[in-house]
C-alpha cells in the first residue's frame, strides 16, 4: 500500500501504518501517480474516491467489484467520512483520521506498529508465558509470527487475528476474548461481507498452521465469548 499528499489527512492500516492522502484522492489497485494504492485482490483498479469539500471529506464507491464500507455500512452514495471512522475496501480495514495527532486516539485494539513483541507476567505456578512477535507483512500480503520461539508464515488475516487477540490478552479485558462480531469489522477477511462463517474457516486454518509448527492449543473458542489467546497454563 502506498500513497501520499499534502493534507493532514490520513488512513492507518492494521499494522499502524500511516497513508496521508491528498485533498482529492483516488483509491484502487491503479488509481493514478498520486492516490492510495492497495495491492490487494478484493480492490478494483480504480475502487474510491476521497474528496475534501470545504471542512468536510466525502467519500465515493465508484462501482467497485467487492464495495466500500463505513463502519460497516455499505455505500450507496457519496457519503461524508468522519475522524476515527473505520473504513473498508474490498477486504482491507483503515481508520481514517483527519490529522495526525488524532493517532494517540485511535482505538487501543488496533495494534501501532509492525512489529509487536511483549511478554505476560507469570503468576504463581504457572509456566513462562509465550512471547510473540509479528514482523512486517511481506509484499504478498502475509508475513511472520514467531511464538515461543517458533517461526511461523501467515497470511495477513491471520496475522492481524494474532495480533489483536494478543493486545486483548495484554491488556486483560473481556477475560481476553474478541467477539466474532469485532473480527468481522476489523481483520482484512477475503469477502466484501465477511460473516461469522469466515472467521470459523479463518481460526480453522490457523489452528492446522499452528499446529504443523508444533504450537497447538494456542486459540481457545467459547461460545458467547468469541474467542482468545492461551498464552500461559
Amino acid at each position: 500500500m502506498r500513497g501520499g499528499g499534502s493534507s493532514p489527512a490520513l488512513f492507518v492500516d492494521f499494522w499502524g501504518r500511516v497513508h496521508h492522502v491528498q485533498r482529492r484522492t483516488l483509491i484502487g489497485r491503479e488509481p493514478e501517480a498520486d492516490g492510495l494504492v492497495i495491492l490487494d485482490s478484493t480492490i478494483s483498479r480504480r475502487h474510491a474516491s476521497l474528496e475534501m469539500r470545504g471542512e468536510h471529506w466525502m467519500l465515493s464507491d465508484l462501482g467497485s467489484s467487492n464495495g466500500t464500507y463505513v463502519e460497516g455500512r455499505a455505500l450507496t452514495s457519496e457519503t461524508p467520512l468522519r475522524d476515527g471512522e473505520r473504513v473498508r475496501f474490498g477486504a482491507v480495514s483503515l481508520f481514517f483520521l483527519v490529522s495526525a495527532g488524532a493517532l494517540l486516539e485511535l482505538d487501543p485494539r488496533t495494534p501501532s506498529g509492525l512489529t509487536v513483541r511483549e511478554e505476560l507476567p507469570r503468576g504463581p505456578g504457572q509456566r513462562e508465558s509465550l512471547s510473540i512477535e509479528l514482523r512486517e507483512p511481506t509484499g504478498g500480503g502475509g508475513g511472520v509470527a514467531v511464538i515461543g520461539g517458533r517461526q511461523v508464515q501467515l497470511t495477513l488475516p491471520q496475522l492481524e487475528f494474532i495480533a489483536l487477540l494478543y493486545r486483548r490478552a495484554l491488556a486483560d479485558e473481556k477475560g481476553g476474548f474478541v467477539q466474532a462480531s469485532e473480527l468481522m469489522s476489523t481483520l482484512s477477511l477475503d469477502s466484501a461481507d465477511p460473516s461469522e462463517d469466515h472467521v470459523r474457516q479463518l481460526v480453522r486454518r490457523l489452528r492446522r498452521v499452528l499446529y504443523k509448527a508444533g504450537i497447538a492449543d494456542l486459540i481457545e473458542s467459547r461460545y458467547g465469548a468469541g474467542y482468545r489467546l492461551l498464552l500461559r497454563t
